[in-house]
């Protein structure tokens, strides 16, 4: 029988993950003022005493101290961009001595994202056109508070002299068929097209369930379905509008998917009120951004001309990115790619404390102080050995759009 402790740690840490864990942003947007991106209207409530900005810049030494234990061998298993940009992060943090190995099941980097560059001849006229065989874009936050990625891609791009390439743009039109033609999600259709049926009433009834929600304990969780029909009234919302957008963004059913995972921005803001007017509630986890790469002035510049970019995409092809992470990892002398080389089998010695590590031609384990998987949670679970079975049930959705 296997043991249940490393499953009950792996389930505790994704109750961790999405418990009520928050932090207070200060924000004057409104105001005129740079909202979060000025150090100088920063707060949280955990911070017990200032503290200096760190060096973030390329060249700046590792923050270690003395009590880390610096792991000697880590692996990534997967060559995406998942995986190449946890690589680059290791190689930038973890001193030389650390040896990076990343495993990737295919004979090439990149993931999803592959560029591809065709020669065409035109009226005798030769030009190189790029196809998109991945996807074509990259997700921006835009103007949204509770996840502050894009600081992370921007100081990708800073470390990689990216930024030249950098393009985005707002949000295209976005359009659903109902019942029999295409509708334009705009809101100035709200009155002329059926799908839009009940958003007017539903959008009044909202408030008033909103303030009756938020004197009353927090629900647990429940889908994206029930939420939408809890918070307005309005079942036809989720059957005309909700289910058509949740599946062509997750491809997955609004019945199913939790709304506490999936869209926990507006869970959130749905049954707590903020402590003040001008404060955000932003999860937990997102605090070390805040504090490290969210106080970097270079940093905030480039999130204020991109605040209002929701596509990203680069010059020549989204490819850019993980091939020049590739290059800048092939240039660290303590990093290997091991491609064409699925990982098989992974198994943990309580002795020695380290992962055993297998590959489809490896002829023994090869042992690392720490395996970072950015695969799947089924793939994750199939090398595992069952040791962590909730893997096994956690769905995944692989979309492919013409």
């Amino acid at each position: 029988m296997v043991s249940r402790r490393a499953d009950d740690a792996f389930m505790a840490l994704l109750r961790t993950y999405h418990s009520q864990r928050f932090c207070r942003v200060a924000v004057r947007g409104a105001r005129g003022g740079g909202g979060i991106l000025r150090p100088a209207h920063f707060s949280t409530s955990s911070f017990a005493r200032h503290q200096a900005v760190p060096d973030l810049s390329p060249d700046a030494a590792p923050n270690l101290t003395k009590e880390t234990r610096v792991p000697k061998d880590v692996a990534v298993i997967g060559g995406g961009i998942t995986g190449l940009t946890t690589a680059h992060y290791l190689a930038k943090l973890l001193p030389e001595t650390s040896n990076i190995t990343v495993f990737e099941a295919a004979d090439r980097l990149g993931g999803w994202i592959d560029t591809q560059e065709v020669e065409v001849d035109v009226k005798g006229q030769k030009n190189i056109v790029r196809f998109e065989r991945g996807p074509r874009t990259l997700r921006g936050m835009g103007k949204d508070t509770w996840r502050f990625d894009d600081f992370v891609l921007f100081d990708l791009l800073r470390d990689l002299g990216m930024h030249s390439e950098y393009l985005g743009i707002k949000s295209p039109p976005r359009y659903i068929f109902y019942p029999d033609h295409l509708v334009n999600m705009h809101p100035k259709n709200v009155f002329s097209e059926a799908a839009f049926k009940g958003v007017i009433p539903g959008f009044l009834t909202l408030f008033w369930r909103r303030a009756k929600a938020r004197r009353e304990p927090v629900p647990s969780d429940m889908s994206v379905a029930d939420f939408i029909r809890f918070a307005t009234g309005r079942p036809e919302l989720t059957d005309n509008l909700a289910s058509a957008m949740i599946h062509g963004i997750w491809g997955g059913d609004a019945d199913r998917l939790s709304m506490r995972s999936f869209m926990p921005g507006p869970w959130w803001r749905f049954f707590l009120k903020g402590e003040r007017d001008d404060w955000v509630t932003v999860p937990r986890n997102e605090e070390s951004v805040l504090e490290t790469l969210a106080q970097d002035k270079e940093l905030q510049g480039y999130a204020r001309a991109a605040h209002k970019d929701q596509l990203v995409f680069f010059e020549n092809g989204l490819s850019s990115l993980p091939n020049a992470l590739e290059r800048g990892l092939r240039q660290k002398k303590n990093v290997t790619f091991k491609l064409g080389e699925p990982v098989t089998n992974l198994g943990y010695d309580r002795k020695t404390a380290q992962i055993s590590l297998s590959t489809k031609n490896s002829e023994f384990p090869t042992k690392f102080d720490k395996v970072i998987s950015t695969t799947t949670s089924n793939t994750l679970a199939a090398v595992s050995n069952n040791a962590l079975p909730s893997l096994a049930d956690s769905p995944n959705v692989s979309i492919m759009a013409g």
